[in-house]
């Protein structure tokens, strides 16, 4: 295989939308970038094992105190209900933060120092598909600048 990296996608924090005042209100849901170190003992809803962006998520949360919940999901979408149901708060990448909000009612905070994930185009080396291959990875790496639009 061959693979051709375009872009990294920075994962975002994602809570539910504080219902009420005071001690109902996620003191993290302020909008300013937040340091996962930050946010104490939090628990941390992932999805099951084998899935890649579980130990992607894994590895961030490694770095801070976070602790990871029971409950796991089987797939992106149940992962956002269950955040959004004020079950816990789970890592999303940028790229998925778009389509997972018109899902469900999130908030959404950067994340200070991101862990990022690394974006890549992969080709089987000699296919006959191979400079096809190529093409895109040249085409995502010039589009990969409107990334930091998402």
């Amino acid at each position: 295989m061959e693979a051709a990296p375009f872009a990294t996608d920075p994962f975002m924090l994602a809570g539910p939308v504080p219902r009420g005042e005071g001690a109902e209100a996620l003191a993290w849901a302020q909008g300013a970038p937040v340091k996962l170190d930050e946010l104490g003992s939090a628990g941390v809803l992932l999805l099951e094992e084998g899935h890649c962006l579980r130990d992607q998520a894994l590895a961030a949360c490694a770095t801070a105190d976070l602790h990871e919940l029971a409950f796991r999901a089987t797939s992106l979408p149940t992962l956002v209900q269950m955040v959004a149901a004020g079950l816990g708060l789970t890592l999303l990448p940028r790229l998925a933060v778009a389509t997972e909000t018109q899902r469900a009612a999130l908030r959404i905070r950067p994340v200070a120092d991101a862990p990022t994930r690394t974006l890549v185009v992969c080709w089987r080396r000699g296919s006959p598909l191979e400079a096809v291959g190529r093409r895109i990875a040249e085409i995502a790496t010039t589009a990969a600048g409107s990334l930091s639009t998402v």
